[in-house]
């Protein structure tokens, strides 16, 4: 009787150290698939966040292309002002012989470049409000903010890269008289 007590017992012991380990095994498959279940809801939350910034990134390439093409007109803006200028000094080296059709002209196109120079100059600050925005919203992470500020950039530098174009056309004309 003592041998199958014993038996009986060892066979619960191991019974129970059994059950304990096949918990664990369910347990481990349980936990796999909740981190899986994460790490999904992570990708997910990461792709909802990076959205709107793919949408903005468009937006700060555009603003950086119409920098740089704002910086190469103000270059040659400079040289056609230069050149103009010159052309006006030479033309006044002999005033006698400018016909008052020149003189018209010159004085039309200095009138011209004065409009665009002030419209050119008030949008100057313009840029730089929009930018001081534009940081505040990216701290903020709001990102609509920071997508209009984007737009407003771009809708100023567009009118500042037409003014300048036709200054540079405005200027070039000088030359010509």
């Amino acid at each position: 009787m003592k041998k199958i007590i014993s038996i009986f017992v060892m066979t619960c012991l191991l019974m129970s150290v059994m059950i304990s380990f096949a918990e664990d095994g369910t347990r481990q498959i349980r936990e796999k698939d909740r981190l899986q279940q994460r790490k999904e809801e992570i990708k997910d939350r990461i792709n909802k966040r990076d959205e709107p910034k793919a949408e903005i990134r468009s937006y700060v390439n555009q603003a950086k292309e119409n920098k740089k093409k704002l910086r190469e007109l103000s270059a040659g803006s400079k040289k056609a002002h230069r050149d103009a200028k010159n052309h006006i000094k030479v033309l006044m080296k002999d005033k006698d012989s400018l016909t008052d059709e020149q003189v018209l002209k010159i004085r039309d196109s200095l009138k011209i470049l004065k409009e665009r120079n002030i419209k050119i100059r008030n949008t100057k600050g313009d840029i730089d409000k929009m930018t001081k925005q534009l940081r505040v919203a990216k701290e903020k992470k709001n990102h609509n903010k920071v997508e209009n500020s984007y737009k407003r950039i771009i809708e100023i530098q567009k009118s500042r890269i037409e003014n300048l174009n036709k200054l540079i056309e405005n200027l070039n004309n000088i030359t010509e008289i």
